[in-house]
């Protein structure tokens, strides 16, 4: 193709250079192009493959994240083609137990359980696990100045810790079917907040605002029950009310039955009484009036007036107890108390830890785990039992009673007068004291019954109760109450007179029971056994009780077998004794309980001299 130019129209020189640089220009960035998309596409085939064999020792810097417990970066080495791991840092940072051995090349330790014990020895090339051993060589590790480095695989064969290497994103993967201790502490912490959180909200309290609105008549409620019985004899009802409301700015309640038939009507009333609480508790908490229950040496029923300054609400609150110890260092430790994580602390440098626990009235049941930091629980329990008769140190608690003894066959002008007080102190969280004086008319010689009773707490778990009544009787209590359930009680009596502490004219008695829980093969079993001596001035009586049970899953057998031996001051009367077999089958729960008693054998009393 022939281009003409006009005269006026030839091009000049410098657009020619302009027009041959951008043809130049063009022709670059094609080939640049090509040749860039080629090399790319053999980088991205090369990627897919394994990178050549290591034929010397390489430092490779390896991500390393496992379970959300673990992000760090882990220097590996490659050499041969083979990847080399370090074994104390790997172990350090999942939590399992190691101590290194520098003099014989070895590192060991307890895998998981403290029962299971492991070593890597690299001077014998032997490594053990419990019972178990394998042999390495010299190529499937490396000894480093800051490190043992291993052969994923053997840490695979030996632990079953499966580690791979992905050298092409630089990440060190883990898989294993064992929960290792780094990850139990991560689950207990999470676990640990949600039930704090649960228990914080459980637990709290809503304490009274403002005060409360006194009326002459308030608010009340009525439960009733009707039962009727008609046969050939005649027709048989019997009713039951109870009762109770706000009445002159106190509150009032009580309780009436009673029987008709055709040819008796009989109504009895009980525990009718009116009580007005006031806001001085400190010196007066409420005054009582109407039929009563006093609450000295022994539990007398009156028609009378009260007054106390005794609390009015249960007692929740007891003191505070402290619970501490030494264990592994940095490690974490839970209390529960009653199967509720109520709080946790991690062991400080030399393993020491302490609690504060609130503890209430009632049965407490305390437990310790204590998670160590490279795996193992140990685990460490208490009861304690805090009885209504305790008192927090400082408190001064009394009860002044007066009136008439409650007796229904009597007339009102013929029932004897009696008159109650006492003062319990606090002297100690462990030590309570009460000394009170019980008058009745025509009791112990028309005087006054002095009396001292000592509550107290032996080494926790054991409950002492030592009432004393110069002239009338003298009695010990011991008690005791173990985590596992198991529980035994003596208590002893030495009268000197009669009366109404003494109906029976009993001149001394012993008790003793306990109770034994206990589990064979899977079987839960219980046994009981209770023995009692009585002696009166010219016999004595001696019983005994053995209870036995197994349960196998949902069925419970059982036997069970009475005696009472009778004795004269000097001669053996006789026995009569008594042996009973049970089956019970229980059913699940939305189906009902039934008892299925398989025989109840009667054995003959024996004569034995």
């Amino acid at each position: 193709m022939k281009i003409w130019y006009m005269p006026n129209q030839l091009p000049r020189l410098s657009d020619l250079k302009i027009d041959l640089f951008r043809r130049t220009q063009r022709r670059f960035i094609v080939l640049f192009i090509v040749v860039y998309t080629y090399l790319l596409g053999i980088g991205l085939a090369e990627s897919s493959i394994d990178p050549p064999p290591l034929e010397h020792e390489e430092e490779i810097y390896l991500s390393f994240r496992y379970r959300g417990g673990i992000d760090a970066i882990i220097i590996a080495y490659g050499k041969n083609g083979q990847y080399f791991l370090p074994v104390t840092e790997l172990f350090n940072l999942l939590s399992i137990d190691y101590t290194v051995d520098p003099a014989n090349l070895s590192i060991n330790g307890f895998y998981l359980d403290p029962a299971i014990n492991y070593e890597l020895g690299f001077l014998q090339r032997i490594a053990r696990l419990g019972e178990n051993q394998l042999n390495f060589t010299a190529s499937d590790f490396l000894i480093k100045d800051v490190d043992f480095y291993v052969q994923p695989l053997l840490l695979k064969t030996l632990f079953g810790l499966d580690f791979s290497v992905d050298v092409s994103r630089l990440v060190l993967n883990l898989e294993t079917n064992d929960i290792l201790p780094i990850v139990e502490r991560y689950e207990r912490r999470t676990k640990r907040r949600k039930g704090m959180l649960t228990n914080a909200e459980a637990i709290e309290a809503y304490p009274l605002i403002a005060g409360r609105d006194k009326r002459v008549i308030g608010g009340s409620f009525i439960d009733y029950s009707l039962y009727g019985h008609i046969s050939e004899e005649g027709q048989i009802t019997s009713y039951n009310l109870s009762a109770g409301g706000e009445f002159l700015t106190g509150d009032i309640q009580g309780d009436i039955s009673g029987t008709t038939t055709s040819n008796l009507a009989v109504r009895q009333y009980s525990d009718l009484r009116w009580r007005y609480v006031l806001d001085r508790r400190n010196k007066l908490s409420a005054i009582s009036l109407g039929q009563l229950n006093s609450t000295g040496l022994s539990s007398l029923s009156y028609t009378g007036i009260s007054f106390t300054n005794e609390s009015i609400e249960p007692r929740q609150s007891f003191a505070d107890f402290i619970v501490e110890g030494t264990t592994f260092p940095e490690s974490d430790v839970e209390l529960y108390q009653n199967n509720r994580l109520v709080d946790f602390r991690k062991a400080d440098e030399s393993g020491y830890y302490r609690f504060t626990v609130p503890l209430k009235y009632g049965t407490a049941d305390l437990k310790l785990k204590i998670y160590g930091p490279t795996g193992g629980v140990i685990e460490s329990a208490k009861r304690i039992q805090i009885p209504y008769t305790f008192l927090p140190t400082g408190t001064i608690n009394y009860f002044l009673g007066f009136g008439k003894q409650q007796n229904a066959e009597l007339a009102w002008h013929n029932q004897k007068i009696s008159s109650q007080f006492h003062t319990s102190v606090g002297l100690t969280k462990w030590l309570t004291n009460k000394i009170g004086v019980d008058f009745v008319e025509g009791e112990n010689q028309n005087r006054p019954l002095f009396y001292n009773s000592l509550s107290a707490r032996i080494a926790l778990q054991y409950l002492l109760n030592v009432d004393i009544a110069p002239d009338v009787s003298n009695k010990i209590t011991l008690r005791a109450l173990y985590p596992s359930a198991r529980s035994w009680s003596i208590d002893y009596i030495d009268y000197q007179s009669g009366g109404y502490l003494n109906k029976s004219n009993l001149e001394r008695s012993f008790n003793l029971n306990t109770y034994l829980p206990f589990s064979i093969k899977s079987f839960q079993q219980t046994a009981r056994f209770s023995i009692g001596k009585f002696d009166y001035q010219t016999s004595s009586r001696l019983t005994y009780n053995i209870d036995y049970s197994v349960f196998i899953r949902r069925i419970r057998l059982g036997a069970k077998y009475r005696d009472i031996l009778q004795y004269s001051s000097s001669e053996y009367l006789g026995n009569d004794g008594k042996i009973s077999f049970l089956a019970c089958i229980q059913f699940p729960e939305h189906l009902m309980l039934i008892n299925f008693f398989v025989a109840h054998i009667f054995v003959p009393k024996l004569k034995v001299k």
